[in-house]
C-alpha cells in the first residue's frame, strides 16, 4: 500500500467518524427542540454545512489526485518494420499508463499493455494494416480519462507490400468479365474509381488494363491502396508475348509496382515485379510466381 492508499483511508475513516457523531447531535438536539421554539435560529443546521463541508473537501482533495488525461499521443506511420512506436507527453499525478488499440477510429479499443511506467510503448503485434491509439494515465487514486486517438501503422517489408499490392489489383480483374476477349469494359472500384480493359487484334493481341484511383477498401481497413497505372500486354498467335507498365500506390502503404512479365500460351511464364516503396531507394525484384 502506498502513501495515497493511507491517506484516502484515514480521511474516510474521520469522515464517517464525524459524521455519525454530528447525526447523533442533531437527533438529540431536535428531540430536546420538539414543541418549543428554536432559541438558537439556524443553529441546527450546523452539523448539516459541516458534514457538507467534510464531504465536499474529501472529493476535491480526491479529484485533485486524480492523474490528468495523456496528451500529444502520437504513433509512427512505417517508420519501423513490423511495429509501431506509441509515445506520449507526460500526465499530471500519472504513475503510470495503459494503452489501448482498434482498428477503426470509432471501434472498439482493446487494451494492449498497461503498468507502462515510461511516456512510449513499442506495439509489436501488429500484422500490416491501420490501427488507433489511445492512452489512459493512472495512479494510486484512480484514472484519466481516454486521451485523443492518434493512428499509426508498422512498416512492412516490399514483399508484404506487393501482397497487399495484389489483394486490390486482383479484385480489379475479377471485376472484369471479358478478360481474353476483344473488346473493352470497363468496372468501377467499391470504394472509389475503376478498372478499364482493352483488348484488340491486328496480328498480334494487344491488351491494355488501366488503374483509375481505382480502391476496394475503405481507409479504416487494413488493405487500403489506391491504384493509379497502365499495364500493357501484347501476345502473338499462340499467346506468347509480355506484360509491361507501371502501377503507382497511394494509402496507408504507398510506392509502385513495375511489371517485367513473360506470357506463355496467355498464362505468366516468367519475369519479375520490381517494387519500391515510398521513402525507399533500390527496388526489390519479386518472381513472377510469388503469392
Amino acid at each position: 500500500m502506498t502513501q495515497f492508499v493511507y491517506i484516502d483511508i484515514i480521511i474516510t475513516v474521520l469522515t464517517l467518524i464525524l459524521s455519525a457523531g454530528m447525526l447523533v447531535w442533531l437527533v438529540r438536539f431536535l428531540k430536546k427542540a420538539n414543541g418549543r421554539e428554536f432559541r438558537k435560529g439556524l443553529a441546527w443546521l450546523l452539523p448539516i454545512v459541516v458534514i457538507s463541508f467534510i464531504d465536499v473537501f474529501v472529493c476535491i482533495s480526491i479529484i485533485m489526485r486524480l492523474p490528468g488525461e495523456p496528451s500529444g499521443v502520437d504513433a509512427t506511420d512505417g517508420q519501423y518494420i513490423g511495429k509501431v512506436v506509441v509515445q506520449w507527453k507526460p500526465a499530471p499525478n500519472a504513475k503510470a499508463y495503459t494503452v489501448l488499440r482498434a482498428t477503426s477510429q470509432d471501434g472498439t479499443y482493446d487494451e494492449i499493455a498497461s503498468n507502462v511506467s515510461e511516456t512510449s510503448f513499442i506495439d509489436t503485434s501488429v500484422p500490416p494494416g491501420q490501427y488507433y491509439y489511445k492512452v489512459i494515465a493512472s495512479n494510486d487514486v484512480g484514472k484519466s480519462l481516454k486521451s485523443v486517438e492518434d493512428p499509426g501503422h508498422p512498416g512492412i517489408t516490399d514483399f508484404e507490400f506487393f501482397s497487399l499490392y495484389r489483394q486490390t489489383e486482383q479484385g480489379g480483374i475479377k471485376k472484369l468479365k471479358k478478360v481474353g476477349e476483344l473488346g473493352h469494359e470497363i468496372e468501377p472500384g467499391a470504394v472509389e474509381g475503376s478498372i478499364s480493359y482493352n483488348a484488340m487484334f491486328d496480328g498480334r493481341a494487344h491488351v491494355t488494363s488501366r488503374y483509375s484511383s481505382y480502391c476496394d477498401f475503405t481507409r479504416d481497413h487494413g488493405n487500403h491502396m489506391v491504384l493509379n497505372g497502365t499495364l500493357q500486354t501484347e501476345t502473338d498467335m499462340l499467346g506468347n508475348g509480355t506484360v509491361q507498365g507501371r502501377v503507382d500506390v497511394t494509402g496507408h502503404y504507398s510506392g509502385y509496382v513495375r511489371y517485367n512479365l513473360a506470357v506463355a500460351h496467355k498464362k505468366k511464364s516468367g519475369g519479375y515485379y520490381s517494387v519500391l516503396q515510398s521513402g525507399g531507394n533500390k527496388e526489390t525484384a519479386v518472381p513472377w510466381n510469388y503469392e
